[in-house]
C-alpha cells in the first residue's frame, strides 16, 4: 500500500531528472502528514540568485560557467582567452518540466533577475559596464516557453527595473542626479504597455509589499530620509539616523535596502505561513548541514524528516511546496507532498508489520543454520546468543529487536516445531512471532 502510495505521489511530482534509488522520507502528526519525494538532480553546475516565482511552482537560477574566477580575470584583463561552456538564465516549470535558458555574457553584463507580481514571468536585467559606468540597460522578460520581450536602452543611464509585488507588472525607473536627486518612474503592464507615474524626488528604492506605495531615498544633512508615495495620495517622509539605518538593514548602504526602514511589519499578510521549520544541524564538513524538515505549530513536536545528511541549504518556496539545496557541488530539489494522514499511518503499519515478519523469519533462519553446526543444539537465552547467531546474518542489525524464547536444546527433538515458539519482534500493532520450523505468524495486539 505504501509503495502505490509513492507512486501515485510520484505521478505528480515535479519534472527534472531523479537520482535512481532515493529515500523517501515522512513527516506525520495528528492531522497532517507530507511524504518528502526524493531529490532531483536541477544542476550539476554552480547556481546563483535562486528565485521561486509567488505559486512556488517556477524555479529560476543563474547557471554558471565552470571556469574559474581567476580565468575570467584573465579574459577581462586581455590574458589568454578560455573556452568555456556558457553561462545561462534557466526558468523552469516544475510542474510540467518545461524549461528555457537563456546565455548570459559575464564578461559585458552585470544581472539581476527577479519574478514580476504574482506570476511565472521573469524579469532580467543586464547592466552593461565600461569603466563602471552603465553604457547599456536590457530588460528581457521570459517564462518557461521563450522570451516574451526585450527593451534596451543605451546611452549613459542609470535605468532600473522593480518589479511590483503584487501585480503583473514592473517599474522603469530613469535617476537623475541633481540636487535634490530626482527619478521619473514608468509603469510597465503584461502587455508591455508603458504608463508614466511621474517624477519623484529621492533615488527610487521600490514598491511596498502590497504593491501601492513606491520607496524613496535622499540625504539631509548626514539624516537617511525615505519619502513614501502613494500613488493618488500625499507623499510621506520618514527620517531615519545613521545608527538606526545600520541596525535595522545589518550595516548595508545600498539604495535598495531602504525599503527595509518602511515596509510594514505585516510583510507576509495575505500569504498563508509556510507549515514547515527546517533545521541545520552542523557536520565536520565546513558549510554543509544535515538538513531536515518537521511541521510547524504542533502541539506535540512530530519526528522530523531528513532532506539532506550533507549539504547547504539554498531556499524553500514561498508555499513551503520545495526545498533546493546543493550537496557536491550539484543542486538538488525535493518536493513536499501533502497525503491523507489515516492513509498515511495504515501504509506506515502495513509497511512496519512487512518489515517486522521479514526480519522475525531472518533470525529464525539464522538460529535454525546455527544449530546444523551444533548438532541441532541451540543455547539458551542467557548463553551470548547474539554473537554465536551474528554470523548467519546478512545483517547485525536482523537480531537487535529480536527476543530470544526458547530455552535452548536440541530443536530436532521438538515435536511440534511449528507451535514451538523461537522469538518474536514486538512492534505497536502486535507481534511477528517465529517458530522452530523456521515459519512465522503475525499476532495483532489484542
Amino acid at each position: 500500500m505504501l509503495a502505490l502510495l509513492i507512486s501515485t505521489l510520484a505521478a505528480r511530482s515535479f519534472q527534472v531528472e531523479p537520482v535512481p534509488k532515493a529515500p523517501n522520507d515522512f513527516l506525520i502528526s495528528q492531522d497532517r502528514a507530507y511524504v518528502i519525494g526524493p531529490p532531483s538532480v536541477i544542476s550539476e553546475r554552480p547556481i546563483t540568485q535562486l528565485h521561486w516565482s509567488a505559486s512556488g511552482t517556477t524555479l529560476a537560477y543563474q547557471e554558471r560557467s565552470p571556469v574559474p574566477v581567476r580565468d575570467w580575470v584573465k579574459r577581462l584583463t586581455g590574458g589568454q582567452a578560455v573556452e568555456a561552456e556558457p553561462s545561462n538564465f534557466v526558468i523552469r516549470d516544475l510542474r510540467s518540466g518545461r524549461t528555457f535558458r537563456r546565455p548570459y555574457a559575464p564578461t559585458k553584463f552585470a544581472s539581476e533577475i527577479s519574478f514580476i507580481g504574482q506570476t511565472n514571468r521573469l524579469l532580467i536585467q543586464d547592466f552593461g559596464l565600461i569603466d563602471g559606468e552603465p553604457t547599456t540597460v536590457r530588460h528581457t522578460v521570459m517564462n518557461p516557453d521563450g522570451i516574451q520581450s526585450e527593451i534596451a536602452f543605451t546611452g549613459k543611464t542609470d535605468i532600473l527595473a522593480v518589479t511590483n509585488p503584487v501585480r503583473p507588472e514592473y517599474y522603469l525607473v530613469n535617476g537623475f542626479d541633481r540636487t535634490p536627486p530626482r527619478s521619473e518612474v514608468v509603469a510597465v503592464d503584461s502587455s508591455g504597455r508603458r504608463i508614466p507615474l511621474g517624477t519623484f524626488t529621492g533615488y527610487f528604492s521600490g514598491c511596498s509589499p502590497d504593491g501601492k506605495t513606491l520607496i524613496f531615498s535622499v540625504f539631509d544633512s548626514a539624516r537617511r530620509v525615505m519619502v513614501k508615495t502613494e500613488l493618488d495620495r500625499d507623499t510621506k517622509k520618514v527620517t531615519v539616523t545613521e545608527t538606526e539605518f545600520k541596525k535595522r538593514v545589518g550595516g548595508k548602504s545600498d539604495p535598495s535596502a531602504f525599503k527595509a526602514i518602511v515596509e510594514d511589519d505585516d510583510e507576509e499578510s495575505g500569504r498563508e505561513p509556510k507549515p514547515f521549520r527546517l533545521s541545520l544541524e552542523p557536520t565536520k564538513h565546513p558549510r554543509q548541514y544535515r538538513i531536515s524538515l518537521a511541521i510547524e505549530n504542533e502541539t506535540e513536536p512530530s519526528p522530523p524528516g531528513n532532506i539532506s545528511n550533507s549539504g547547504e541549504l539554498l531556499g524553500m518556496s514561498p508555499t513551503g511546496s520545495f526545498i533546493a539545496y546543493v550537496s557536491d557541488g550539484v543542486t538538488f530539489l525535493r518536493e513536499i507532498l501533502p497525503i491523507d494522514a489515516k492513509s498515511l499511518r495504515v501504509a506506515l503499519a502495513e509497511q512496519a508489520k512487512a518489515d517486522a515478519i521479514s526480519r522475525a523469519k531472518q533470525a529464525a533462519l539464522a538460529l535454525i543454520l546455527l544449530s546444523t553446526d551444533y548438532d541441532d543444539e541451540l543455547p539458551k537465552p542467557s548463553e551470548n546468543w547474539r554473537d554465536r547467531a551474528y554470523p548467519y546474518t546478512k545483517e547485525r542489525s536482523t537480531l537487535e529487536r529480536f527476543t530470544y524464547t526458547f530455552p535452548g536444546g536440541n530443536i530436532a527433538k521438538v515435536e511440534k516445531p511449528d507451535q514451538t515458539v523461537l522469538g518474536y519482534i514486538s512492534i505497536d500493532g502486535g507481534r511477528a512471532v517465529a517458530f522452530v520450523d523456521g515459519s512465522v505468524k503475525w499476532v495483532p495486539k489484542s
